[in-house]
C-alpha cells in the first residue's frame, strides 16, 4: 500500500492531484539585509486558527526544534524582532507551549512486514 506520508516517496500526482492553496509574491528585494533575512524564524508550528499538522514524522519533529533553534540562534526574545512579530500572537498559540491544543491518543508501535523501497525508484528510472 503506498503511504503518502513517507518523505522518501515521490507522490503520485493522478492519486492525489495537486491542488493550488496560495500564491507567494516577492515584489522587492530586503532593504536591510541583516533585519529582514538573518534574522527571521519561519517554523511549520506557527499555524493559522484551524489548521493543525499532519501526522508526518519529519513534520512533528520539525515543528518542535526550529523554536528550540530559532531561539538558540536569536536569543529567546525572538518573536520581538520586528521581522517576526505576528498580529495578535499569544505562546497559547503555539502547540508546545501549556496552553495549546491538547491532543489524546495513544502510541502503538509495529513492524512493518515487508516494506517495498523499490517499486517507485523503478517506475521514475
Amino acid at each position: 500500500s503506498y503511504d503518502p506520508l513517507d518523505d522518501t516517496k515521490v507522490w503520485d500526482e493522478k492519486s492525489y492531484p495537486l491542488i493550488p492553496v496560495g500564491k507567494m509574491v516577492l515584489n522587492k528585494n530586503p532593504e536591510n539585509y541583516m533585519e529582514e533575512v538573518e534574522k527571521v524564524a519561519f517554523s511549520p508550528s506557527n499555524l493559522l486558527d484551524g489548521a493543525e499538522l499532519s501526522d508526518d514524522k519529519m513534520l512533528q519533529g520539525r515543528a518542535n526544534i526550529y523554536s528550540d533553534s530559532q531561539r538558540r540562534r536569536l536569543g529567546s526574545e525572538f518573536r520581538k524582532l520586528a521581522i517576526n512579530q505576528q498580529q495578535n500572537w499569544t505562546p497559547a498559540n503555539q502547540i508546545t507551549s501549556g496552553d495549546g491544543r491538547y491532543v489524546e491518543g495513544k502510541l502503538e508501535r509495529t513492524s512493518i512486514t515487508k516494506q517495498d523501497d523499490f517499486t517507485q525508484p523503478t517506475e521514475f528510472y
